[in-house]
């Protein structure tokens, strides 16, 4: 768990298909926002340290994912630069995410570009920053002409990446990948290649056909015209923000970042996340006491989710949920107490959604009335405190405590507002 100033992320692994181990990092609950970095940077350089995903966390789960080669990340094997998409597609999938706010800055956003490519249908929104699309042959000379000459403050900035830099795991990026010899997926990368497969890239994407919105936030220096032109014309539902007198470095780097920029990121997903009402706590509270079951979600050692659903009940305070020794469950959260809790009714109109921390109790006499609790509330016949003992003892069986990170007013909910 790392901490700057009074925000808070945690810190994880996945491995991919072709056995890559890549680092990412997460803080907030609630829809997911997957951010994706620039060439050199890491996540936590480009998006945590510079208050973009504080600022989101409150509404939303924000995620960022160091590539391949780069941050905390192992490199891979050669042509990682051409699997980055898919490395984000395979996350979600082992996450159990179905869709999410996905969007990068440079590099990041040529990797969310992939994703458009190749699986639009996994995309809330998607945002580009210090990047877009590149315009068609067609229309290229209709491209506005965009400002000539570095920004005011990139030279400062630059300065300081080259004089202050930062540790392993929270590289800033962009300019980084100048900085520092070519590794993992960039080494070896032939320039008019990348040009000409980024032209590629942008051709198959069919912007008409898209309904979510799209975002692209680039520096008045940082050619915004040239990379956003097309948008204009093809999406749909396009916001363009300009910022005044910034770069492609000085508009992300932590100390130069605009606050534009945060506002207009938290200001686009608040608005274009699929509505989540807060319930009061009396309704969540009734919602609860009925009589259903629990999705309790944990994370195996590949980092895939482990699902169950489970008896329970709720004291105001904590979750309890009984299993044996003998399940995954047990083994799960003894090593990593990380959950997330599903509580819906048979058709999905009505749900809870909860991240919490799982403790797992063993002193079973101790217990006894929350063991009693949840079998009663499910109309099973409980017997006298000596024989639900025994059998408990019999069954191996434990208590999990989940404690929920925040109040029930923090919790996503539907249909119980």
């Amino acid at each position: 768990m790392t901490t700057a100033s009074e925000t808070v992320w945690t810190e994880h692994y996945f491995t991919v298909e072709d056995g890559t181990k890549l680092h990412w990092v997460e803080m907030g609950s609630g829809t997911p926002v997957i951010l994706i970095h620039g060439a050199g940077g890491s996540a936590v350089g480009n998006w945590f340290v510079n208050g973009i995903a504080p600022a989101l966390a409150p509404t939303n789960r924000v995620i960022g994912i160091d590539m391949r080669g780069h941050g905390l990340s192992d490199p891979g094997p050669d042509g990682g630069l051409q699997k980055m998409s898919a490395d984000v597609v395979e996350f979600m999938d082992q996450q159990g995410i179905d869709k999410a706010h996905i969007g990068g800055y440079s590099m990041g956003g040529f990797v969310t570009a992939g994703v458009l490519a190749t699986n639009p249908e996994r995309f809330l929104s998607a945002s580009f920053g210090g990047s877009g699309l590149t315009e068609t042959e067609e229309w290229a000379a209709s491209v506005p002409a965009d400002k000539e000459g570095p920004a005011p403050d990139e030279e400062q900035a630059s300065s300081q990446f080259r004089t202050r830099p930062e540790g392993p795991g929270q590289e800033v990026g962009n300019a980084a990948a100048a900085a520092r010899p070519a590794r993992g997926p960039f080494a070896g990368v032939d320039r008019e290649a990348f040009v000409a497969r980024q032209r590629a890239l942008s051709a198959a994407i069919d912007l008409a056909g898209f309904e979510f919105p799209i975002i692209a936030i680039n520096g008045e220096y940082d050619r915004p015209y040239a990379k956003t032109h097309r948008m204009w014309r093809e999406a749909r539902n396009f916001t363009n923000v300009v910022l005044p007198g910034k770069g492609h470095l000085s508009a992300i780097m932590r100390g130069f970042i605009p606050q534009q920029y945060i506002d207009s990121m938290v200001a686009f997903i608040t608005t274009t996340t699929p509505e989540e009402t807060v319930a009061s706590k009396d309704k969540v509270e009734a919602f609860l006491a009925e009589r259903r079951t629990v999705v309790v979600a944990g994370v195996r050692r590949d980092g895939r989710p482990q699902l169950t659903p489970n008896w329970f009940t709720w004291d105001g305070e904590r979750f309890y949920v009984s299993t044996t020794r003998n399940r995954a469950k047990f083994k799960i959260f003894t090593r990593d107490p990380r959950v997330e809790l599903l509580i819906d009714d048979s058709t999905g109109a009505r749900y809870a959604l909860v991240s919490g921390t799982a403790e797992i109790r063993a002193d079973l006499r101790a217990e006894l009335d929350r063991f009693r609790a949840i079998r009663e509330k499910h109309g099973v016949p409980v017997e006298h405190d000596d024989e639900l003992l025994r059998s408990l003892e019999k069954d191996q069986r434990v208590l999990l405590a989940i404690t929920p990170h925040g109040p029930i007013e923090s919790w996503s909910t539907r249909g119980l507002d």
